[in-house]
């Protein structure tokens, strides 16, 4: 009850558009019922001695959505974002579902779906916020959406170890199954968007993948996920080594709490500010992050590490969905969404396969070598306006 009137209050005070309130709040409640059973998926299979079948599951799923993302823009581009999302969210609760069945087979099938499913649900997000946001509210939008989801992933691991500890994992499934379905009601609320059939959106995606001003824009997207992504696999193991495992949990939480009390605010400020200066701001604020972990074997450079690239990742949470708005126009929104989200998606790939390779401090090095590249390729880019970069394009 306390919480509910914590997050009664904070939606009444802020100012949000109302469609990107009910979009947000959705997906609240399809990833309440997801993320808890993704975070457990690898020790529901070690306990049934199939402990690598976890991690292939998480691949397989990862790789479709990534692959799927061009085709999803074609279809967007036709049916409109609305009914893509609305669509896509039942394959959540059919994915979790098929967990209950044991079949290797149904599972990998439903990975595959839940990964073309999740391609839709995303870039159908992506041009959803970025023709119901206002230019004005962009970042304060995404800032209320990031602390929505933030808020759903903290809440659906602690509440579903709960109940696997206290009950089952099959159990578990089915209850947490029904949440992705009260998503898909509060989509179907959802104004639907105006699209244009008669745009090629795949043909646009080929043609940018082939232009390098939108290529060195999406080492943006590809940077900020890979880091974090990375840092958030190899954290917990350097927490444990340095200070303890019973630090591993409250530390590792500073992922989750810190885009929940800061992400709006940092959103507004990039309103007011300029999304520039807050993308210059994140480049550095992760690039000292990473150095203090790469020096952690001190607690002090450690807990400085993770709280820097805490405060990071509230930051570019928003700060990667609200920049959209800055770039597309009206006859690329769905064809641009798709591959800046592709590059999320890569990043993340990329560092779980770098993760598989090593577990080794000189990760963050690396880690901020990329970072560095994209910053060299961005900064021409940014000399002025992010606006310049629209205009251009529009002009294509």
């Amino acid at each position: 009850r306390y919480i509910s009137s914590i997050f009664l209050n904070f939606s009444m005070a802020i100012k949000v558009d109302k469609q990107i309130k009910v979009l947000s709040l959705a997906f609240l409640f399809i990833f309440l019922g997801y993320v808890g059973v993704q975070q457990h998926i690898t020790t529901f299979f070690t306990e049934k001695g199939l402990g690598s079948l976890g991690f292939t599951i998480l691949f397989i799923i990862y790789l479709f959505v990534a692959i799927s993302n061009p085709f999803s823009a074609h279809i967007i581009a036709k049916i409109g974002s609305k009914k893509s999302m609305v669509v896509s969210s039942l394959f959540y609760s059919m994915f979790i579902l098929s967990l209950l069945t044991n079949s290797v087979i149904i599972i990998f099938i439903s990975s595959a779906l839940l990964g073309i499913a999740g391609s839709l649900l995303w870039v159908g997000q992506r041009c959803y916020f970025l023709k119901f946001s206002k230019d004005h509210l962009a970042g304060r939008n995404a800032g209320y959406f990031s602390v929505l989801m933030s808020l759903s992933s903290i809440l659906s691991v602690f509440v579903f170890s709960f109940f696997v500890i206290r009950y089952s994992f099959d159990l578990s499934f089915i209850i947490f199954s029904l949440f992705p379905f009260a998503g898909f009601i509060l989509l179907s609320f959802l104004k639907e968007t105006k699209f244009s059939p008669k745009n090629d959106q795949l043909g646009l995606f080929g043609k940018y993948l082939r232009n390098k001003t939108i290529l060195k824009l999406a080492t943006i997207w590809f940077s900020f996920t890979f880091v974090i992504g990375m840092a958030i696999s190899i954290i917990p193991l350097n927490i444990y080594h340095t200070l303890g495992i019973k630090y591993v949990g409250g530390l590792s939480s500073l992922f989750y709490i810190f885009p929940i009390f800061f992400s709006y605010s940092l959103g507004k400020l990039s309103d007011k500010k300029g999304k520039t200066l807050m993308v210059f701001f994140s480049y550095l604020i992760i690039s000292l992050g990473l150095i203090a972990l790469y020096l952690g074997n001190s607690p002090f450079f450690l807990v400085m590490g993770i709280v820097l690239l805490a405060l990071g990742s509230a930051i570019t949470n928003p700060l990667t969905i609200s920049l959209l708005k800055d770039i597309v126009v009206t006859e690329n929104t769905e064809s641009l969404s798709a591959l800046f989200l592709m590059a999320q998606q890569a990043g993340v790939l990329f560092a779980i396969l770098l993760f598989w390779i090593s577990q080794s401090r000189i990760i963050y090095l690396f880690s901020v070598i990329i970072l560095f590249i994209s910053f060299i390729f961005i900064v021409p880019l940014f000399r002025t306006h992010s606006g310049f970069i629209k205009v251009d394009l529009e002009d294509k």
